[in-house]
């Protein structure tokens, strides 16, 4: 893709192309196994991991192409679990997108040493390496852009439809995949609606723009505007349409691209099969039509609109700069904030990539308009069209004092971007090298020390990593009282725990209720469903009154309540008040609802050192900085059970300042 069709003729390129492709592939792949993680990480990627090892439904909008991938490769390879499973899934999309692209630079230019170097750069970015060292959706989502530029440039280069019409189809299967690959598609296909002398042929365009219309009003849950769009695709394509628009170059290819749109669409129907037969993970529980287009749009969440924006857009694309930051040489300083020891990198890289793209808009302009396309769409069009609110760390000091910022940082939502600057970057230095003596040895640094500039700051292999998310689900789990209700905070004293019950069957007796989505109808009455509670899902209610109401049940029918130390210590009073709860009493890491007129005291001394012995083998390593920080934070609530005994020792709280902070915050200990 990168250098675009500068050649028609494919026999004397495939060698160059072949040979670019599997080096940058074994290459990469090595580079992301040796990093992987081989266990839980935290966020999606353990309610991934587990809707793989149940073949269940994730969050909205499902995913199930992408589980049903994950799930299968997890049943051929033996030896794997389910989360390494997901994991090797991702290192093998992310290497194949990045050998693909390595192909399409060797084959249009002749020259595997290009090809490999462009490759290695992409796949080095810090986003593009995270993604493809844990069980994550937009690893796969990557490959999907890929193929749809190589076939793009095949359908270019031969003016063949067969490739358009499998470019059409790949790009629907974004629906049951996932929308970002969709990010991709209006480019790949001007591409593939461009001849040879680089003329757009617009008919053919305007029928493959209604085809990704389609494609994007379904994801949106408008069924009957898709299949409008669908039809106009088909009406563009048709001989009657083509006499009546009386303009050549008309598209005959687009009706048959229009069947196996249906076909690629069709996937997503594993969502409703799989939610009528309730699998453990069974998040929207689309098992009707209604509820399976409410699970596709997102709906349950609070989707941006374009307009009012959520934070001024000049700040928004300020975020993307500060994640730009942290794609080179993340290992010289692994933090949210630009620093003299990474940022100099950055603006090599800057400049790098803008090199390769002056080279590359030189050397085939067709290409190099498709490229900018894509740059543009997948970083400024992203942008616009998500109306995110600014990062956890980011217009601090510009924004008002208590504005919502985002939960977590989203630089995997520009991901494609990057990888797209990582190509421009390795044709920048190949640009340069051609100055010096031996040009491919010079510009395999450039790729070599990203390499080794990102190594340390994104690998995920060694302690408290590796292993981290997975200690923190077994304790959470561990002293709950047996057929106990556990109430957790969110995400990440979640989805661990889900994997670890429904995957490797720990602690199955303990029932989960995750109070963030407790205001999803669906939700509460799944949770009902298997907590045998009597809850009324029509009444709208505080996420405290729901969660008051289920727990209130739970004591009256003398079972156990124990609560998260996540959730943060008023909600777990307030819950506590709503089900008639005297006092709580601290268990590792978690609270104990009881009903007593006379309290214990409030840590039980002997259980939490217990717990602290457990937890003392991840606390030992230091974490490693990150953007993300999780991994800091998650040792520090390892931490939690340790504290709570020094208090019952002493009998008060201490008086040094990080210490009170630490039991306050981390350890919701009020």
């Amino acid at each position: 893709m990168l250098l675009g069709t500068m050649s028609a003729g494919m026999t004397t390129r495939d060698m160059p192309a072949i040979r670019a492709a599997v080096i940058t592939g074994l290459l990469l792949v090595t580079v992301y196994i040796c990093t992987a993680a081989p266990s839980l990480t935290f966020w999606d990627a353990s309610e991934f991991a587990t809707a793989i090892g149940t073949l269940g439904i994730p969050h909205p909008p499902g995913t199930p192409l992408y589980v049903a991938l994950g799930s299968t490769l997890w049943r051929l390879v033996p030896g794997l679990s389910p989360v390494q499973a997901g994991t090797l899934l991702s290192a093998l999309a992310t290497a194949g997108a990045c050998a693909i692209a390595a192909a399409l630079v060797a084959r249009v230019s002749g020259r595997c040493a290009l090809g490999v170097i462009c490759g290695l750069c992409a796949g080095a970015m810090g986003t593009i390496w995270n993604n493809a060292t844990e069980t994550e959706v937009y690893a796969v989502s990557l490959f999907s852009v890929a193929l749809q530029l190589a076939l793009a440039w095949h359908a270019q280069a031969s003016d063949d439809d067969r490739p358009r019409i499998l470019l059409a189809y790949v790009a629907a299967l974004s629906v049951p995949l996932h929308l970002s690959a969709l990010v991709a598609t209006p480019a790949a296909m001007l591409l593939a609606n461009t001849d040879v002398q680089g003329r757009v042929r617009w008919p053919a365009l305007v029928g493959s723009g209604a085809l990704v219309l389609a494609t994007v009003m379904l994801s949106k849950g408008e069924l009957l505007v898709s299949l409008c769009c669908l039809g106009a695709a088909v009406f563009v394509g048709s001989p009657r349409g083509m006499r009546m628009t009386h303009v050549p170059g008309a598209a005959p290819w687009l009706r048959n691209a229009s069947v196996l749109t249906l076909v690629a669409w069709s996937a997503v129907c594993i969502m409703l099969l799989r939610a009528r037969l309730s699998p453990y993970l069974n998040q929207g529980d689309p098992d009707t039509l209604a509820s399976l287009l409410h699970v596709m749009s997102r709906a349950q969440y609070d989707v941006a609109p374009l307009w009012p924006r959520r934070a001024p857009l000049w700040l928004q694309v300020g975020n993307i700069a500060q994640y730009a930051d942290w794609q080179v040489a993340l290992g010289a300083w692994n933090d949210v904030t630009p620093s003299l020891w990474r940022t100099p990198f950055t603006m090599l890289a800057v400049l790098l990539g803008a090199a390769g793209g002056v080279r590359h808009w030189r050397a085939h302009r067709i290409s190099a308009r498709v490229m900018l396309v894509l740059l543009v769409l997948s970083t400024l069009g992203v942008c616009v069209q998500l109306n995110l609110r600014a990062g956890p760390s980011y217009g601090i000091g510009v924004l008002a004092q208590g504005a919502l910022h985002e939960a977590r940082e989203r630089d995997y939502f520009f991901a494609l971007g990057f990888w797209c600057w990582g190509l421009w970057i390795g044709a920048g230095a190949w640009a340069v090298a051609q100055r010096v003596r031996r040009p491919v040895l010079f510009a395999s640094l450039v790729p070599l020390l990203m390499i080794l500039g990102n190594w340390t700051a994104v690998t995920r292999a060694p302690q408290p990593d590796r292993s981290l998310a997975m200690a923190i689900a077994d304790e959470l789990l561990h002293d709950v009282p047996p057929h106990g209700l556990l109430l957790t905070a969110g995400d990440n004293d979640s989805y661990p725990l889900w994997y670890r019950q429904a995957v490797d069957s720990v602690r199955p007796d303990v029932q989960i209720v995750v109070t963030s989505l407790l205001p999803a109808n669906w939700y509460l009455r799944e949770t009902a469903l298997r907590a045998k509670l009597n809850v009324d899902t029509t009444v709208r209610a505080t996420v405290q009154a729901r969660a008051g109401q289920i727990a209130a049940q739970q004591i009256g029918r003398r079972g156990a309540l124990a609560v998260s130390i996540l959730l943060d210590a008023d909600i777990r009073n307030a819950i506590g008040r709503a089900a008639g709860v005297t006092c709580w009493r601290r268990v590792g890491l978690v609270d104990i609802g009881l009903r007593s007129a006379r309290c214990p005291p409030r840590v039980d001394m002997e259980r939490s050192m217990a717990s602290s012995q457990r937890l003392a083998p991840i606390r030992r390593p230091v974490a490693r900085r990150s953007p993300d920080g999780m991994v800091a934070a998650f040792q520090r609530v390892a931490s939690c059970p340790a504290a709570a005994v020094d208090v019952a020792l002493t009998g008060r709280m201490p008086a040094d300042s990080a210490r009170r902070a630490l039991l306050d915050i981390a350890c919701n200990l009020r």
